[in-house]
């Protein structure tokens, strides 16, 4: 209801909560990445849909850049605002009730805590990026891709409704119905199309146990076939593939397939068992430990001090043709050094038919995308590695590009 009070102050010239203190501004100048540092002018707690309404009008009037952020999980600074207002989304966290296969959160939850609350109600979301300690908002701003993709899509695939703060600073709800404009441009379109403010996403049946198996490969090509033939039978829930230095050099890939089960019912793994690795380790876990399987992890990085080193990350989308070429192409020439031992590389196919994201940018012309994602983790890395080590980075995305592959995310992606 409309204020009634003549000298109320109008909605559209209402005036946020501001921070401005330096401690604060200087500790959200700053994101995963660590390679950029953007001082805001001020940051806007948002605890309601009102709260960013109002964040984004003021921007708005004063010609200032408003940048929503949650964990600041970004890696070029674009979760920081230089000179402008910061929208912290954490205190927007609300986690409703499940209803009809659906729930309503709001932007700032995590997936962590989302899953949590979800399990205890025997359901899951349906596709859980391998890090969980991030908002919803955010990576339904740039997609959300996950070893679930080959069976459900990204995040933004599972999304039934936005309620979104548009540039103008008004409230609208969207979905495939409802505003599908502006539903398609939201979802996976970095934030310059609106803030998300709330989101109600689908929701699956949980598993109690996961099967992991680990699959171990000397040669590239044997590895890429048994993902793409492991991927198109189905069987597996999970499928992701990873390279990981040796102590001489060369190269060890690994397939991780998880096959989620609820006993006495054992997984239909028997295809795993057929293929062409060179070793296999299994292991039977809780499907909580599973998902939230990075946790150990982060508190390992944490302690050495490599999880608050800079990260030089590139994620790029490969078609099918030329996926096999791209990627033992610039393996080649990979070294231990050039990722560190707390870097990874992470490759898994997908099929294209999965993305209904009209804002995704997968290659063109392929039934199967492969992710193939160069993750450099640089401990007491000066200056001249982190060039040499982006400049290494930009070669990968040009030949990435000349095949007819794209670009998904990257350390020096600074879309605003």
């Amino acid at each position: 209801m409309l204020s009634q009070n003549p000298e109320a102050t109008p909605a559209s010239c209402a005036e946020p909560r501001l921070l401005t203190a330096e401690d604060d501004l200087a500790a959200i100048a700053d994101d995963f990445g660590h390679l950029v540092h953007h001082r805001p002018r001020a940051i806007a707690p948002i605890t309601s849909t009102t709260d960013a309404a109002t964040a984004i009008r003021y921007a708005r009037r004063h010609n200032l850049p408003a940048v929503p952020r949650g964990t600041g999980h970004s890696t070029a600074g674009q979760s920081q605002a230089r000179d402008g207002l910061i929208l912290d989304m954490r205190p927007l966290n609300t986690i409703g009730e499940p209803q009809d296969m659906r729930i309503t959160v709001g932007a700032g939850a995590t997936w962590h805590d989302l899953t949590l609350a979800t399990l205890r109600h025997g359901l899951a979301p349906p596709v859980l990026t391998d890090y969980i300690d991030i908002t919803v908002g955010g990576t339904l701003s740039v997609g959300g891709i996950s070893g679930t993709t080959h069976h459900h899509g990204l995040q933004t695939d599972n999304v039934h409704t936005l309620e979104v703060i548009t540039p103008d600073g008004e409230t609208t709800t969207c979905s495939r119905e409802t505003r599908p404009d502006l539903f398609d441009a939201i979802r996976a379109g970095r934030g310059r199309n609106g803030v998300i403010t709330h989101a109600t996403l689908t929701l699956i049946p949980a598993h109690h146990r996961t099967r992991l198996h680990h699959a171990y490969y000397r040669d590239p090509h044997t590895f890429l076939q048994d993902q793409h033939d492991l991927m198109t039978s189905g069987t597996a829930h999970y499928i992701e593939g990873h390279a990981k230095p040796t102590p001489t050099g060369t190269w060890r890939y690994r397939i991780e397939a998880a096959y989620h089960h609820n006993p006495p019912t054992p997984p239909d793994d028997a295809l795993l068992h057929t293929l062409d690795h060179d070793e296999l380790d299994t292991t039977d876990i809780t499907y909580w430990d599973f998902t939230n399987r990075l946790a150990e992890g982060e508190r390992l990085l944490r302690a050495i001090g490599h999880w608050t080193a800079p990260h030089i990350w590139a994620n790029h989308l490969l078609p099918h043709h030329q996926a096999a070429h791209i990627i033992t192409t610039v393996m080649a020439e990979l070294t231990t050094d050039d990722i560190s031992e707390s870097g990874t590389v992470i490759i898994y196919p997908f099929p294209t038919t999965k993305i209904h994201t009209p804002a995704f940018p997968l290659p063109a012309a392929t039934d199967t995308t492969t992710l193939f994602a160069i993750l450099r983790t640089i401990p007491d890395a000066d200056p001249a590695t982190i060039h040499t080590m982006t400049t290494a980075n930009d070669s990968i995305t040009q030949l990435v590009t000349e095949l007819g592959g794209t670009l998904y995310l990257d350390s020096l992606d600074t879309t605003p």
